[in-house]
């Protein structure tokens, strides 16, 4: 996380601009919702996380954290062995997770879809800086809520 987004407390403590007031607000129905379930909060932060990836190569944070990542990519390697195994990172970010996944475990069959399209920019972005046309890492906007139209 970036200094910035940090504040000490008065106790000593430090505290996420996530914790703060002005990133929550309240809805007609009373309830609360974070910044973190709006797309301008993501497109701006990806904006922000672009400039940084131009300027100085900088590729972003694994959002969850290493330990989680790593949780996830040890359960793929323990369920799945066929390195076709098809795997959709929904918010995937900057492809961090599906990278790993390219990278650690050589799976070939990767999908990555975010809302935000200021993200899949820096996917790709990225994508084609580590790997340009050996590339196999399939990222593209879409929202996990929308849902194609079924035949019937």
């Amino acid at each position: 996380a970036k200094k910035e987004h940090w504040d000490t407390t008065m106790e000593g403590g430090i505290v996420s601009d996530l914790a703060k007031k002005e990133h929550w607000d309240t809805t007609m129905e009373g309830g609360i919702v974070s910044d973190l379930a709006k797309k301008e909060h993501w497109d701006t932060t990806f904006d922000m996380e672009i400039d940084n990836f131009e300027e100085n190569g900088d590729e972003g944070e694994v959002w969850f954290g290493e330990d989680v990542q790593q949780k996830s990519i040890q359960f793929i390697k323990d369920k799945f062995d066929l390195i076709t195994t098809p795997i959709l990172d929904v918010g995937t970010g900057n492809a961090a997770f599906l990278i790993a996944c390219r990278d650690e475990l050589g799976f070939n069959n990767l999908k990555g879809i975010d809302y935000s399209d200021k993200s899949i920019l820096l996917s790709q972005k990225i994508l084609d800086s580590k790997y340009g046309s050996d590339n196999v890492i399939v990222v593209e906007q879409g929202d996990a809520f929308d849902h194609p139209e079924e035949e019937k």
